[in-house]
């Protein structure tokens, strides 16, 4: 279940968000302006590592989906 909280800035982050094909779980920050400000990739023991050039891409495309409800 996707997790989300606002800021009080407008921007808002999402833990626990999936992108297909992959079995990890993500983390993204999103400023007010919908921009994608940081993201990490959390792997099944917990550990936390930066992500790849697709993996952004597919998360940007996410906010889409969820700023709406938070916006």
């Amino acid at each position: 279940m996707i997790q989300i909280q606002k800021f009080t800035t407008g921007g808002f982050v999402a833990h626990k968000m999936t992108v297909a094909g992959s079995p990890c779980r993500f983390s993204a920050w999103f400023t007010a302006a919908g921009v994608l400000n940081d993201c990490e990739r959390i792997d099944r023991a917990g550990r936390a590592y930066p992500v790849g050039i697709l993996q952004r891409r597919a998360l940007q495309r996410a906010f889409a989906v969820y700023h709406p409800f938070y916006a």
